[in-house]
């Protein structure tokens, strides 16, 4: 390689963060010309496009816009795939300015972002430009807006962009106090603002595993009572935020910190968002409100929730795993999710069970068909976790085989848009959408809602599947109530 193209290849990855090779190609097949290389590795990346669908993105940034009264801010999420690409200048400065236009619109959710235009064209189309010329899948993952016209909010972004909080206040307050408060809930990552915020299920459930611990020790009753104050006490300064040590002096609490201010300053909101895979935990909250909606409604509800925010097995990371072991890791996954839905639901005061077809009796039930109906039949939500328990076998088929087995009369499945589509639009806004549309028609237009073995024993007992939006509130209790929302599938 000659001086001249090593410095042409190194100016095609400064402006395009390609990688070196490809940066070579590129200009191979543009003859030296940066422009034409730049078109090149844009339609070179748009080809592959399919081959990243299913590849992970679990690194990326977070970052804020907000309004200079400190009455409005928004904080998005954008995620890639490596942390090169994180940290590359064109990733950072896009995630910048979806930002500052989801404040200018006013905008709260990822699917009205995308539909905004940035220099001309479509959020989404930037993020599919952008995609195709680094080579790697990108995804706008959260957007949190909030506004305060009585009060004001901070934010705070812990170094490396990975970690963000948003604080919501009563009334005025000063810059310094509300990033303080905003790094505090980054840090310490409390569950409440005050001890009162806790219901009385969740006091009596810690209280109920404190007394557990303590079985066995042969202490009065009182004795034990006291211990089990305690920890609760313990348990409220680790919690609470205004109970947590200030995180800039742990010589004193948030609360005392708020006063040594000199004026009341009252906490009214807090969010915290972490780049990466896991549990959100706001997500879960609305999800099992919900649930406890439609629970309302007097139907039996029983419950199948994956594992790909922890693992997937199929997935790109998995890649050179034994694909038994990576299978089972999956299921697992599922496990740690359906017990956080299990803790969201009884925070409501639901009465569910969690039956697991991987045996975990410290955790979980087994899974006993005629214990799954029992437990329905007594109005208890029954969440099914760990798959079918074997391997090659997805979450789809184990959410029919399960449904089959307790004679549901539908199986209802969340997605993130509106249904059933020919193809994916959110790649694509010219999908076609389908209202209804047979077992048969899915299989033949290959279209991949769920796997055909799902859909083929749906099919062969004749159960009906529904398709809706879960990410839209009141969704699943319109469509149980009859309204027509999200696709159907029948015979």
């Amino acid at each position: 390689m000659s001086d001249v193209s090593v410095k042409l290849v190194k100016e095609l990855r400064d402006k395009t963060n390609a990688g070196m090779s490809d940066c070579k190609k590129a200009l191979d097949a543009s003859n030296g010309d940066i422009e034409k290389a730049t078109k090149w590795l844009r339609e070179k990346g748009m080809a592959s496009a399919s081959k990243r669908a299913g590849r992970e993105t679990r690194e990326g940034v977070i970052v804020y816009s907000e309004a200079s009264d400190d009455k409005r801010i928004v904080m998005v999420e954008l995620n890639c795939e490596t942390d090169f690409v994180a940290k590359g200048n064109d990733f950072v400065e896009l995630a910048k300015k979806i930002s500052q236009c989801a404040l200018d619109n006013s905008v709260s959710s990822e699917s009205e972002l995308y539909l905004n235009k940035l220099d001309g064209i479509t959020i989404e189309e930037k993020i599919v430009n952008l995609s195709a010329t680094l080579g790697e899948k990108i995804v706008l993952s959260k957007v949190l807006y909030r506004e305060s016209p009585n009060g004001a909010i901070f934010p705070y972004i812990h170094l490396g962009s990975k970690l963000g909080a948003i604080v919501e206040f009563e009334g005025p307050v000063s810059k310094n106090i509300g990033r303080d408060i905003a790094m505090q809930v980054a840090a310490c990552n409390p569950l409440v603002i005050d001890r009162m915020d806790f219901s009385n299920n969740d006091i009596e459930k810690e209280m109920e595993i404190f007394r557990n611990q303590l079985k066995g020790e042969n202490k009065p009753s009182h004795v034990i009572e006291k211990i089990v104050s305690g920890k609760m006490e313990k348990y409220y300064q680790e919690c609470v935020l205004l109970e947590q040590s200030f995180v800039k002096d742990p010589s004193k609490d948030v609360k005392d910190y708020l006063k040594e201010q000199g004026y009341d300053i009252k906490v009214k909101f807090f969010r915290r968002i972490q780049n990466g895979y896991g549990i959100d935990n706001e997500a879960l909250k609305l999800f099992a409100e919900e649930i406890r909606d439609v629970k309302e409604l007097g139907v039996q509800l029983a419950v199948v929730i994956g594992g790909g925010n922890i693992f997937r097995g199929m997935s790109e990371s998995a890649k050179d795993m034994d694909r038994v072991q990576a299978d089972y890791m999956g299921m697992l996954a599922t496990v740690i999710n359906s017990l956080a839905l299990q803790n969201a639901l009884e925070k409501l005061g639901l009465f569910t069970r969690c039956l697991s077809a991987i045996q975990m009796e410290q955790v979980a039930e087994s899974y006993i068909r005629r214990r799954a109906i029992r437990h329905l039949e007594k109005g208890r939500i029954v969440i099914f976790a760990g798959g079918t328990g074997s391997p090659y076998f997805t979450t789809d088929t184990a959410a029919s085989l399960r449904a089959v087995e307790i004679e549901a009369d539908i199986i209802v499945k969340g997605t993130r848009v509106r249904g059933i589509y020919d193809k994916d639009p959110e790649k694509d806004t010219a999908a076609l959408f389908f209202e209804k549309i047979s077992y048969l028609d899915i299989i033949k237009k290959g279209i991949k809602i769920m796997d055909f073995t799902a859909i083929t024993l749906c099919q062969e007992n004749r159960l009906p599947i529904a398709v809706i939006n879960i990410t839209q509130r009141g969704n699943l209790h319109s469509f149980l109530k009859g309204e027509l929302v999200g696709s159907l599938v029948g015979a």
